[in-house]
């Protein structure tokens, strides 16, 4: 199984001046720096995968993606409806003989940009508390979630908005179904509360999806559950946290390689989150990553460990230029990842 959620992307040609932001390891806090084109052939990519078929279903970041030919512009109808500016999106294309760091993007100027779309936190809140609200009453349970992307992303103050949940439902192995449904159906009536309606305008019907709970396999979907403590909606029959940051950080790093592959750009939200993720997940870790963990992350999400070795390998520079967040095991395992 590959890690192939897509958020819609566009990309610009040309060379820009920009400025990127470092990771402090020791904090959230991200630095100003200028970052440099590297000498070098084309940019790094990963393993190849076959486009998706563009969508049409409105309102959602990734749907009516129009995939134009090599060179040209990929160009989203939700970046347009909204009247985004996506000139910040980094161009890459698939892994060449050579690799670079392609020009990074000026993640405060991003950031500014893409704010009045998608929800802020507080937001987010009141729509957890619809969903809670639509669940009925004769349903005796409670329903756990974890979500992975922009929601946590946002809650790490990575983003200022995020425009949808990707998430997991408890269940160890084999979810109950009438949660899942019960869920789904909740979060569809949602959308009728008056009370949220103003929201509602904008979001689409897949505003929550659990695209990334099909993602995972079986035994991470356990590791998942034990790992992940931070909440991010605390109610009485309805319950979400983040999920676990090393997790989210394979994850995000994979889908940056795998959007590199398909020539598809690279949104500097992802690089954003992940940078965000990567100093919890040493910490949650009790220390730096190592090759066996991240192999081991690679197992959890259906990859052998050659291609995690890619996948981890041909991003995560673009989170950790300088791999200072690394021990000496991980930079020469990337290093020895090639093209």
């Amino acid at each position: 199984m590959r890690f192939s959620l897509l958020f819609g992307l566009a990309a610009l040609g040309g060379q820009l001046g920009v400025h990127a932001r470092a990771l402090s390891d020791q904090s959230n806090h991200i630095d100003d720096v200028t970052l440099d084109k590297r000498a070098g052939g084309g940019p790094p990519g990963g393993v190849p995968r076959p486009p998706k078929p563009p969508t049409t279903s409105p309102g959602r970041p990734g749907n009516g993606v129009t995939i134009s030919p090599k060179g040209a512009k990929f160009v989203d109808s939700w970046e347009v409806r909204s009247g985004q500016d996506t000139a910040d999106v980094i161009q890459v294309s698939g892994c060449k003989a050579k690799r670079e760091l392609p020009l990074e993007v000026g993640l405060t100027q991003h950031l500014a940009k893409r704010a009045p779309d998608g929800l802020t936190g507080p937001e987010w809140q009141r729509v957890f508390a619809a969903i809670e609200k639509a669940i009925p009453s004769t349903f005796t349970g409670k329903i756990t979630i974890y979500f992975a992307g922009g929601i946590s992303g946002e809650a790490l103050g990575a983003r200022l908005t995020a425009a949808d949940g990707d998430y997991l439902i408890k269940g160890g192995l084999y979810p109950d179904q009438t949660e899942v449904n019960t869920l789904e159906d909740a979060i569809s009536d949602a959308l009728n509360d008056p009370e949220i309606a103003d929201l509602a305008a904008k979001l689409g019907p897949d505003y929550m999806n659990d695209e990334v709970g099909k993602l995972i396999e079986g035994p991470g979907r356990v590791y998942v559950e034990d790992n992940s403590h931070d909440s991010a909606y605390s109610g009485t029959k309805f319950e979400a946290f983040h999920m676990v940051y090393d997790m989210q950080l394979f994850m995000k790093v994979t889908r940056m390689t795998e959007s590199a592959a398909r020539g598809e750009g690279i949104l500097p939200n992802d690089v954003a989150d992940a940078r965000a993720f990567l100093p919890r997940a040493i910490a949650q870790n009790g220390g730096a990553l190592t090759v066996s963990d991240l192999k081991t992350l690679g197992e959890r999400i259906g990859l052998t460990a050659d291609e995690a070795q890619k996948e981890f390998s041909n991003s995560i520079k673009y989170v950790d230029p300088q791999m200072s967040a690394f021990g000496d095991d991980v930079k020469n395992w990337v290093k020895e990842a090639g093209c």
